[in-house]
């Protein structure tokens, strides 16, 4: 089985409950992921989810968040701590098809044989004045692009197909686990392609700039090339060439690069508003001289 998906309605605005279980266990906030909603301590996060709550009408029977859980299987294979970035960036994923516009966070908790991470999920959008519900077929759906997107982006973390039912994507997912069979088969008699895999798909996990995705694999002893509108990387070690599409990292570093290109789009739109108040308060101050 890769994931396991459940979700739970609560008709009571209990988020300080569920934000103090999900805490119980001492949580670095850099740890947390954090969804349409930031706070720096404990008060301010409970604090915005109840705001945002009284958006809501009062209606009997009416939910006010969902409690839900994504589980991986017990692997150990992967380490504890891959896991746990892994599935961090599946809640990320699962949370933009599920609750694109409602506040959430996650924490990952560590006290079964499997890791699992927990979710509190607003029931209305930010600000919103309804409740946002999803019908059996669209939470289908999108239980089933999760789980496409785990075998796919992460296939050492289990390829079991749970619900994908229909031909199609069965058959999609037996290509992709051919795909995974066919790549272990030949890494099994290059493990340094294996293992190049590992420490590049941990750079792309990791970067926040290409600067800083470029200084990740300089530490690695890898530098990025560019040839014939194909990207990969070279091994100095060994001066190979490696395509990221060779080592089934092609969808991941295309995703990063757009990710970094809006990242670097909204840092220099705040920069240009904080440039305009800082000019606008340097005006003020000049016209307070004046009298």
């Amino acid at each position: 089985m890769a994931i396991i998906i459940k979700s739970q309605s609560r008709k009571e605005p209990s988020f300080k409950k569920l934000f103090n279980y999900m805490t119980r266990d001492k949580v670095d906030f850099k740890d947390i992921v954090f969804h349409n909603v930031y706070g720096q301590t404990d008060h301010e996060i409970i604090a915005k989810f109840e705001k945002n709550s009284a958006f809501l009408p009062t209606r009997k029977g009416g939910n006010y968040l969902y409690h839900e859980i994504l589980a991986l299987p017990e692997n150990d294979k992967v380490s504890k701590k891959k896991q746990e970035i892994f599935l961090r960036d599946i809640a990320r994923k699962y949370l933009m098809e599920r609750a694109p516009c409602q506040l959430a966070i996650g924490v990952a908790h560590f006290d079964k044989k499997n890791i699992h991470l927990h979710l509190m999920i607003s029931a209305n959008d930010f600000r919103g004045e309804k409740r946002v519900s999803l019908t059996k077929k669209k939470y289908l759906k999108v239980q089933r692009d999760i789980e496409k997107y785990q075998i796919t982006r992460y296939p050492s973390l289990g390829q079991d197909m749970v619900y994908a039912r229909d031909a199609m994507v069965l058959n999609k997912a037996i290509r992709i686990k051919e795909r995974a069979f066919q790549f272990n088969k030949r890494t099994a008699q290059k493990p340094e392609r294996y293992e190049l895999q590992n420490k590049v798909e941990m750079v792309l996990l990791a970067a926040s700039s290409f600067q800083n995705m470029k200084d990740l694999l300089a530490q690695e002893g890898l530098t990025i090339y560019q040839s014939r509108g194909a990207h990969g990387i070279i091994n100095s070690k060994t001066g190979r060439k490696h395509r990221f599409k060779t080592l089934l990292l092609e969808k991941a570093f295309l995703e990063k690069l757009a990710q970094i290109k809006r990242l670097e789009k909204n840092k220099k739109e705040i920069l240009a508003i904080r440039k305009l108040q800082m000019e606008k308060r340097e005006r003020e101050k000049e016209n307070n001289r004046d009298f």
